[in-house]
């Protein structure tokens, strides 16, 4: 590991330390979702899963990645899993963070006040079979503006208003976007108890389970065993993530594991397994 990496692992761990709690991402609120994927016809992507249409049950984080305090912005972190997206019994991870939609801005976290103000990218590029691409959800219309970014009031405000609709798309740098799919928000958190934060309890302090209980993706300690993101283990067959973040976020989630006395996922540490774990 090189310094700069070690200096991202040690500040992950410093964080994990001071905090208490993950480094970042330490809470999140846990929701259900549906994909629609929807090609265009005549333009195939040479993808499987966005070449053929279909629906899908999504699990959905949404997080304030710095976990910074309301009403202080922060950039926001929304995390799918796809149940079957990448065959029968196996998930599609996407990691997307509040962002912009321009050629350098798509790569950047923007920290945001509106949890449905903008677009929410993968930073990232996938590697498409022609190119690579970044992959985004965009706001579908402005039915969604308005949106807290303080999660308790987030969940509130999801059960008092229509669905959040976002468009998935995919774009190079010299592409305009381009749609395959639409992503609805339900507000209704998996197992029917309510949305979750990642220490277990709901934003009404109502829902079961106690600190460190893991109820939501990411979160540790459940008897059932932690439920985390991996887009590099979880991706699709003909679709995978460039390795640009890869190292980083490796390096700064390792050092708030450690800190935290918190094992390792199964497989890290080896070739194609779940080096790329994260806790969104």
């Amino acid at each position: 590991m090189n310094t700069a990496l070690r200096l991202v692992r040690a500040a992950g761990a410093a964080l994990a330390r001071l905090r208490g709690a993950r480094a970042l991402h330490p809470d999140g609120l846990v929701l259900d979702a549906t994909l629609e994927v929807l090609p265009e016809t005549g333009r195939p992507w040479g993808v499987a899963f966005l070449d053929r249409a279909g629906r899908y049950d999504v699990t959905v984080r949404w997080s304030r990645a710095a976990g910074l305090p309301s009403p202080l912005p922060d950039a926001l972190g929304l995390a799918l899993r796809v149940t079957d997206g990448a065959g029968p019994g196996r998930p599609f991870d996407l990691l997307l963070t509040s962002s912009g939609t321009g050629r350098v801005t798509r790569h950047l976290p923007l920290p945001r006040t509106d949890a449905a103000g903008g677009a929410y990218a993968t930073l990232t590029s996938y590697r498409f079979p022609d190119r690579d691409r970044v992959i985004a959800a965009i706001p579908a219309g402005d039915g969604g503006r308005g949106l807290p970014v303080s999660l308790p009031d987030l969940a509130r405000a999801l059960t008092e208003r229509p669905p959040v609709a976002f468009r998935l798309c995919a774009a190079a740098p010299h592409e305009p976007w381009r749609p395959f799919g639409l992503l609805t928000v339900t507000g209704a958190s998996p197992g029917g108890d309510g949305p979750l934060t990642a220490a277990g309890a709901s934003p009404a302090g109502t829902g079961p389970g106690a600190e460190g209980s893991g109820a939501g993706p990411g979160a540790e300690g459940s008897g059932a065993g932690p439920l985390a993101f991996d887009p590099y283990g979880a991706c699709l067959p003909d679709l995978a993530p460039g390795p640009r973040l890869r190292r980083w976020r490796e390096a700064a989630y390792a050092g708030s594991r450690r800190a935290r006395g918190a094992a390792a996922p199964p497989g890290a540490g080896r070739r194609g397994g779940s080096e790329g774990h994260v806790e969104a």
